[in-house]
């Protein structure tokens, strides 16, 4: 039986204040800090060798990209075409950083992408290319700035994939295709949902992508070509169970990180802090839509004053994480999934710490199955 969610969030409340503000901050003083907590969340790594993680050869490759074209921001795989915005930019981009195509084939076979969280043992390139997991230090994907690689590695899967397909080299055209398939697929593997959300989301408009693809060339590539990539690659992109770091694991790391948040926004008597609600809920609340903190902030400032104790609170996010461990597992269809779930149960007031935490986890269930569909 695994480590019960309950141990491990009681262990955490065993330590000091989070120190992953402090890491975001890097130097010599953010690597001589090492969070317990973030220790924790780290312990999976232990059992991947450095040359199982595909980290170990795309990271050094993506330190040497080039500038990406236009304001940095990445299209989705399956936004890009030639007439989107920019089309020939970033065509020129793909073709002008080959070594990220050879790192995403030495990347193939490994188990997970394997980012660490914190920045210990992260190296000094590492940090200065933002390839970085720093669980608490921000709201939202600024919090996990190697997501902005992740994108930009998929992104260019896809357009070599489309540059090779426009010379006619088919088999080279899916070999780099479906080496970005399995490298953000290992990315699925982290340990915090909001991570799992964006390479599962990636692996959604990817394989969009090679549909697309296929469907402009179909004239054109070779039937043994089309039936290998049928047969013997697409279907082992999995999303269901199987070997232990290869089917996709459920991200339990968040329930650290709500310890985290807990313990900076409940003061000792374990009551909510008015003030410290609004700054830190009020933010993540507002993180997609900035215009909205201000009403969002007086929300939570109301909110403190009837939520749950901060014991109360950390208990129901252990049972809503259980009640998802064990869903988690059953198949798409099962009778159990169409039953209440114990975050479906939540008082929205009085947990409404609970319920922002735990959302992203919602998202993950539906695109785990979304996948299982593209797939």
């Amino acid at each position: 039986m695994r480590t019960t969610l309950l141990a491990i969030l009681l262990a955490t409340l065993l330590v000091p204040s989070p120190a992953a503000a402090q890491s975001a901050r890097g130097g010599d003083e953010a690597a001589s800090v090492v969070d317990p907590r973030l220790a924790e969340m780290n312990v999976w790594l232990k059992i991947i060798q450095p040359k199982l993680r595909a980290s170990t050869y795309l990271w050094p490759a993506w330190e040497r990209v080039t500038p990406m074209p236009g304001d940095g921001r990445v299209p989705m795989p399956a936004d890009i075409w030639s007439g989107m915005p920019e089309a020939k930019a970033w065509q020129d981009w793909a073709a002008a950083n080959q070594p990220l195509a050879k790192a995403l084939g030495e990347s193939k076979d490994c188990l997970a992408l394997a980012v660490p969280y914190g920045t210990q043992g992260v190296s000094d390139s590492a940090r200065a290319a933002g390839l970085l997991a720093l669980p608490g230090s921000a709201v939202g994907e600024a919090a996990f700035p190697y997501l902005q690689a992740l994108r930009g590695i998929a992104a260019y899967a896809v357009l070599e994939m489309q540059r090779l397909g426009a010379e006619g080299k088919f088999d080279e055209a899916f070999a780099v295709g479906i080496d970005g398939l399995r490298v953000v697929r290992q990315a699925a593997q982290q340990r915090t949902a909001l991570e799992k959300a964006v390479a599962l989301e990636l692996l959604v408009s990817s394989l969009e992508a090679h549909r697309c693809f296929m469907a402009d060339h179909l004239d054109r590539i070779p039937l043994k070509t089309m039936q290998r990539v049928a047969l013997k690659e697409y279907p082992f992109i999995r999303s269901g169970d199987g070997e232990k770091l290869k089917r996709l694991e459920m991200p339990e790391g968040d329930v650290t990180m709500a310890s985290m948040m807990f313990e900076e926004t409940f003061g000792a008597d374990g009551q909510p802090t008015a003030e410290l609600f609004a700054a830190r809920f009020g933010a993540a609340q507002a993180s997609d839509a900035p215009l909205t903190r201000f009403g969002a902030a007086a929300q939570w400032r109301t909110v403190a004053g009837m939520h749950g104790s901060s014991d109360a609170s950390r208990q129901r996010m252990v049972d809503v994480f259980d009640d998802w461990w064990r869903r988690w597992r059953m198949p798409a269809y099962d009778p159990m999934n169409e039953m209440p779930s114990e975050y479906s149960r939540l008082n929205p007031v009085r947990y409404a710490a609970v319920s922002l935490l735990a959302a992203e986890m919602e998202r993950v269930f539906r695109l785990r199955t979304r996948v299982a569909a593209e797939i």
